[in-house]
């Protein structure tokens, strides 16, 4: 990544950490009161996906386009 791509890669970590939140808002507290296990997605083929798939994904992604906000995106999630 290039010098200048700092500012993108906060702005990725702050994507980042507003999507983990309304994840776990909308799959976990929301879910959890309509009785269901936390992180259970509707659709089957979904639940293979969890967040540290996202983040490889992402990083790989990140990394081959030169991208630093998906790296930064990935990170949060990676660390969640």
């Amino acid at each position: 990544m290039e010098p200048g791509s700092l500012p993108w890669l906060v702005i990725g970590l702050w994507i980042g950490g507003i999507a983990n939140a309304i994840w776990y808002y909308w799959w976990g507290w929301l879910g959890a009161r309509k009785g269901k296990p936390i992180g259970k997605y509707k659709h089957p083929l979904l639940s293979i996906f969890e967040h540290y798939h996202w983040a490889t994904i992402l990083y790989i992604l990140g990394f081959r386009l030169d991208l630093p906000i998906l790296v930064g995106v990935a990170t949060v999630l990676l660390l969640d």
